[in-house]
């Protein structure tokens, strides 16, 4: 009891505001996480918000205080239902449905989402859409939804704040910023490989092409299906797809039935070009010739071996 009158004691008391009572599913006397700027954490109950501050209680006692947001970092505040509803459409990959409810979440009213308090459900709902756009290669949505989430980063939770890059390439892409995709592109790049060097090297690749370098988009391309054609799948179709242009490329009958084997069950995208369709007409063993290969293997066997795939990546990463 002595630590809990310390820790009220110890806050500041600011003058009453308008408030908001802090109802919610959870109830009005369930404790939320209060984390402060400097490491502390408390476990209080919110009795009421403002725009900006708590009015909170310690558990077992009737004394309140208010704490102003500025000395807040983060609350680990109770969802909402529709908050939990989204997280699961979006952990189950059913992203219209996820879209749908995140949307419903930032247009509910403050007392459900505890905007603009740290921690709130609005802002958090505006960073996961992003999510949910980005699984859709939706470089608008995320150029739209990046420009009303960056006034407020600062109310996500610490773990939440830092965006992964390729958001801010797909949003480049959407504006047709393609020196701003390139320079992002690069700098992953000095970071080795991760786990966005893929799609990264596929908007590249969409940024060189834009500029007129077909030689370098080809190449970025192949880096982009090379790398993680296990892993992201969605990526890997539009890097091969995006390759097969021109009745110029040289490696266009083995892209033809590399994407034909890989993604389209035998066949190529709906509109693919008359060339690629001739393509994959062609007998494997030429296009298969064309890449200097003696023999012909099924081209997913060849293209996971792991020990050729270490090959191609030591391959690229000169280039």
């Amino acid at each position: 009891m002595t630590l809990f009158i310390f820790l009220v004691s110890s806050l500041p008391v600011f003058s009453q505001q308008a408030t908001t009572p802090a109802a919610g599913p959870a109830g009005p006397e369930k404790p939320v996480r209060v984390f402060l700027k400097g490491g502390r954490s408390l476990d209080v109950i919110v009795t009421a918000t403002s725009a900006t501050e708590i009015q909170y209680k310690m558990p077992g006692l009737n004394t309140e205080a208010q704490l102003p947001f500025d000395q807040i970092e983060s609350i680990s505040w109770h969802p909402p239902e529709e908050w939990i509803g989204a997280m699961d459409f979006l952990n189950k990959g059913d992203l219209e449905n996820a879209i749908n409810l995140f949307t419903a979440v930032i247009t509910a009213p403050p007392e459900k989402t505890k905007y603009p308090a740290p921690g709130n459900f609005k802002t958090r709902a505006r960073r996961k859409l992003l999510d949910a756009w980005h699984a859709r290669q939706n470089g608008k949505a995320i150029a739209e939804q990046l420009e009303k989430l960056e006034p407020e980063i600062h109310l996500l939770p610490v773990a939440e704040r830092i965006l992964p890059t390729v958001f801010h390439a797909w949003a480049a892409v959407a504006k047709e910023d393609w020196g701003g995709v390139l320079a992002l592109a690069l700098a992953e790049k000095a970071e080795g490989h991760t786990s966005s060097t893929a799609e990264l090297a596929y908007l590249e690749g969409l940024a060189l092409r834009a500029g007129g370098d077909e030689d370098g988009a080809r190449l970025a391309f192949t880096r982009a299906y090379m790398f993680e054609a296990a892993s992201n799948h969605a990526i890997a179709k539009l890097a091969v797809e995006a390759s097969i242009s021109g009745d110029d490329d040289p490696d266009l009958v083995p892209k033809a039935h590399f994407y034909a084997t890989l993604f389209g069950n035998g066949t190529l995208w709906e509109d693919a070009s008359e060339a690629a369709q001739e393509a994959l007409k062609v007998d494997i063993n030429e296009g298969r010739a064309a890449l200097g290969e003696q023999e012909a293997q099924p081209a997913s066997t060849d293209f996971n071996d792991p020990e050729k795939k270490a090959k191609r990546l030591e391959s690229l990463e000169k280039n």
